[in-house]
């Protein structure tokens, strides 16, 4: 199946991200540019970001880092030849925004590196998906509503903000006032 369309006409990403509310600012302030799982991430490219039953925006995966295991005595060490990476490097906690590295209970810890953050000017309603724990399917039926992904001809782009990787600021927000007025008339 195709990727979502916005109500202007741009291309959602086919997948979504499931994020805890508390770590949606540090990423568009573009303070945390390492997401911290226990699992190796192979995606690259754009992803959503879907929070509380919304699509908030998006960011790009680059690269997946291993940044931390577990010794037998459970203490938190750095990864043979990836010392570099180490969580427990103040730089490297300062890009997780991660003050007590000792509450991640992971056994093996990787650094999803992200970038070009960008921030939706309105939230996009989803329909979460049961079973769905980290990663959410955009193009599975039903799961992005008609009325958040139908198109509007007179739908434009409208300024915004995107986060570069040094904080750099780009225009590209994904819906204008038209477009969310047509939808919310429908509801």
């Amino acid at each position: 199946m195709a990727s979502p369309l916005t109500p202007a006409g741009a291309v959602l990403p086919t997948r979504a991200l499931l994020i805890k509310s508390q770590w949606l600012e540090p990423i568009f302030s573009g303070r945390k540019t390492w997401e911290v799982r226990g699992r190796d991430l192979r995606i690259r490219g754009r992803v959503c970001l879907a929070s509380e039953g919304k699509l908030v925006g998006e960011v790009e995966f680059t690269d997946s880092l291993p940044i931390g295991v577990r010794d037998a005595g459970n203490s938190l060490v750095s990864v043979p030849g990836y010392d570099r990476n180490f969580i427990g490097l103040q730089a490297n906690k300062d890009k997780t925004c991660i003050e007590d590295v000792t509450v991640l209970t992971y056994t093996r810890l990787f650094a999803w590196v992200m970038k070009d953050v960008l921030r939706y000017a309105v939230a996009i309603p989803y329909n979460h998906p049961l079973g769905a724990q980290q990663f959410v399917d955009l193009t599975r039926p039903g799961v992005v509503s008609a009325t958040a992904t139908s198109t509007s001809s007179s739908a434009t782009v409208s300024e915004g903000q995107r986060i570069g990787k040094c904080g750099f600021q780009k225009t590209a927000n994904i819906l204008s006032s038209r477009a969310l007025s047509a939808s919310s008339m429908s509801e």
